[in-house]
């Protein structure tokens, strides 16, 4: 699976509709060996059921897979994330007038943080970027791990930024 370029390692299947995925930001096709990737009806009924319960369905390309987040597993965002302005744009603009690739045009930057102490600064990762851990706290995670996976942008910040 490739990601889309607004994400780095999830996303989630907001409307599950039999048919090719895709980003519900971008619009993007989520791929493999250059395929899109496609539901059948059934899936899409049974994903609709377990998102309507508040469950999530998150695309982890890194893995090539799809987790399943129970309901009372969901950390809402932006978990411990923190948030700044983008350095490198104005509002979401770079200076060449496209889009910012750094923050992909949301002019937000996002500081992942550790899950358990909410540190931003002491966790490393451990390898090729799927288990990370914390030298505050000791704890260990995964890429998998909800109260990672919750650290994004919320909904209401995703949309780019406009001149006031």
């Amino acid at each position: 699976m490739e990601a889309c370029r607004c994400t780095a390692s999830w996303m989630p299947i907001e409307q599950a509709r039999a048919g090719g995925l895709g980003c519900t930001w971008c619009s993007l096709a989520w791929m493999r060996d250059g395929k899109q990737l496609v539901v059948s009806t059934d899936v899409a009924v049974k994903l609709a059921e377990f998102i309507r319960a508040g469950g999530e369905v998150v695309h982890l390309p890194q893995l090539k897979r799809v987790a399943y987040i129970a309901p009372d597993k969901v950390v809402a965002p932006p978990g411990r994330a923190r948030f700044e302005d983008c350095p490198d744009c104005e509002r979401g603009v770079s200076r060449s007038g496209r889009p910012c690739e750094y923050c992909q045009g949301t002019g937000w930057q996002v500081w992942k943080a550790c899950p358990r102490c909410g540190d931003t600064a002491m966790w490393r990762y451990m390898d090729d970027r799927t288990r990370m851990h914390c030298q505050a706290c000791s704890a260990t995670w995964g890429i998998d791990y909800p109260g990672w996976l919750a650290q994004r942008l919320p909904a209401r910040l995703l949309m780019p930024r406009q001149p006031a």
